[in-house]
């Protein structure tokens, strides 16, 4: 596909996603529908960083090489709030999940900085939004395209 040269291998959650429609839940080699009870509200900013998503999951690659357990480490935790973050979509109150979201955010992309897939201009507005009492993330693979802003709910 043209995921796959752009991006060397990909995973296909890209095209899962515009063919299905709606959230999905992925684990490797699994796709499966995810039914939330309330829509996050996400700004995403574009950071005109071009990046190589090849060149970012080799570098964390060689990194894991050198460092197993720790990057072991940091990956098991980054797992564990992509499913807290799921399981805090399914809450009924809002506002408290929110405020649990936020942290989860806040601690993903200290996690993903750690991994050395963060970027300066990424950085800036993960800071920017933190100023104002939001937290961000990176999206994808990191080392620019966009940061994740998640706003609070109405």
């Amino acid at each position: 596909t043209c995921e796959n040269i752009f991006h060397s291998r990909s995973s296909g959650i890209d095209t899962t996603v515009i063919i299905e429609g709606g959230l999905i839940k992925y684990e490797p080699g699994n796709f499966e529908p995810f039914q939330i009870n309330h829509s996050p509200r996400i700004l995403l900013v574009e950071t005109h960083v071009e990046r190589s998503t090849a060149q970012l999951v080799e570098f964390v690659r060689c990194r894991r090489e050198r460092l197993t357990e720790i990057v072991d480490g940091v990956m098991s935790a980054l797992e564990k709030c992509v499913h807290k973050w799921l399981e805090l979509f399914q809450s009924e109150d809002l506002q408290d999940s929110y405020k649990q979201q936020r942290e989860v955010v806040e601690i993903n992309q200290h996690l993903l900085a750690s991994l050395g897939v963060s970027h300066a201009t990424l950085d800036a507005i993960v800071s920017a939004a933190s100023e104002v009492g939001l937290s961000a993330k990176l999206t994808g693979a990191g080392g620019g395209g966009c940061a994740m802003v998640l706003l609070p709910p109405r």
